[in-house]
């Protein structure tokens, strides 16, 4: 017997329709479903803030990161520049010149070495 194909997207919109019916509970929903309630709420509260469009994956990327430098566009040759304001904001001389580096040889200094 061949396996049930259902996509993610496909089983949120069953289980919001279900829910939506008011048959089951949340957390009977849950585990037909087989999902934590909390999984459930997540779902439940992205389809009444987002509609359709909550249903889908969100990305899990960090909205910041508090370790990574302020971003610096400067022209070629102005690298003490970039190492002068670096240092004056607390930065280590490696990351002025690592960011130095980066904005004389402009974008092929960001994919790193070969």
């Amino acid at each position: 017997m061949p396996w049930k194909g259902v996509t993610v997207s496909e089983q949120r919109e069953n289980f919001l329709r279900d829910y939506h019916l008011r048959y089951y509970s949340v957390s009977e929903l849950a585990e037909r479903f087989s999902v934590s309630r909390k999984t459930a709420y997540k779902w439940i509260d992205r389809y009444e803030q987002h509609g359709k469009d909550g249903l889908s994956d969100q990305s899990r990327r960090s909205h910041s990161c508090p370790w990574q430098t302020e971003p610096y566009w400067h022209r070629r040759g102005e690298s003490h520049q970039v190492i002068d304001s670096l240092l004056e904001g607390g930065q280590s001389v490696e990351t002025g010149s690592r960011v130095a580096r980066v904005a004389e040889q402009g974008s092929a200094g960001l994919r790193g070495k070969a």
